[in-house]
């Protein structure tokens, strides 16, 4: 009677065992996530946390928002959408592409000079001054470019800064910084927390935008209607959304 009920208990961890093995030789399919360049350095950090934490793949794709954006519409894969500002997030809503989206973090534009400020940029007025050389991002392919389009419109000035800037076609946050670290240009508009990190290196001085055309724009992440691991997703975006401690070392605002 014993030797059977040991053998029967026996069986049945041999059996718990083979089914525990078995799930871990078959990990989920790593979560897509398409993600702004600008938000880069944090969302590296998040999801190595995510990775060691549940022991799940996750590949972050980045881009500029609207480049992103129009990979999600022709591509029609993927998890998430990590967008720099509400603009892109609302066309991807509009598009039917996004099951639900969460505001995470503010994300505020400042103006980044080369160190020392050697052309005296004071605001975006500046811009317009002959001496000074303009980098901007472009607006369909970065949200970055699209709020300095928006911010310099409003100032009424866009026409005449794009006429003489050095660019207009930068896809990315981080190339029209360079363009100011590398000489290339003596200012352009990005995130505080970009050229925050540039002003800690000595390599780019910062200037404030004058309150009246400041616009303070939102990231957000969007769970994306043809994700396949939806509840995997979700996780990841409560992992994006509790990691503020993060958010904060990079310099962002957490939002509630």
């Amino acid at each position: 009677m014993k030797k059977s009920l040991f053998l029967g208990l026996a069986l049945i961890i041999i059996a718990l065992a083979q089914v525990l093995t078995s799930c871990a030789e078959r990990p989920q399919s790593p979560l897509l996530v398409y993600c702004a360049a600008g938000v880069k350095h944090p969302m590296d950090e998040i999801a190595q946390r995510f990775e060691k934490e549940r022991r799940q793949k996750v590949i972050l794709a980045y881009g500029g928002s609207g480049v992103l954006l129009t990979k999600i519409e022709t591509q029609k894969v993927g998890d998430l959408f990590v967008a720099s500002s509400t603009f892109h997030m609302n066309i991807a809503q509009n598009k039917g592409f996004i099951a639900g989206s969460k505001p995470v973090v503010l994300n505020e534009p400042v103006i980044l000079v080369g160190p020392g400020n050697p052309k005296k940029v004071s605001s975006l007025a500046s811009f317009t001054d002959p001496r000074v050389r303009v980098s901007l991002a472009d607006g369909n392919a970065a949200a970055i470019g699209k709020l300095a389009e928006d911010m310099l419109r409003a100032a009424g000035i866009y026409e005449q800064v794009r006429k003489k800037a050095v660019t207009v076609s930068r896809m990315t946050v981080e190339e029209v910084a360079l363009d100011v670290i590398l000489g290339e240009a003596d200012a352009t508009i990005v995130w505080r927390p970009t050229a925050e990190r540039y002003a800690r290196q000595g390599k780019a001085g910062i200037v404030e935008i004058d309150k009246g055309h400041l616009v303070v724009e939102t990231v957000t992440i969007g769970l994306l209607t043809f994700s396949a691991s939806r509840e995997l997703a979700e996780e990841f975006i409560a992992c994006v959304k509790s990691s503020g401690n993060i958010w904060t070392k990079y310099g962002y605002k957490v939002l509630e």
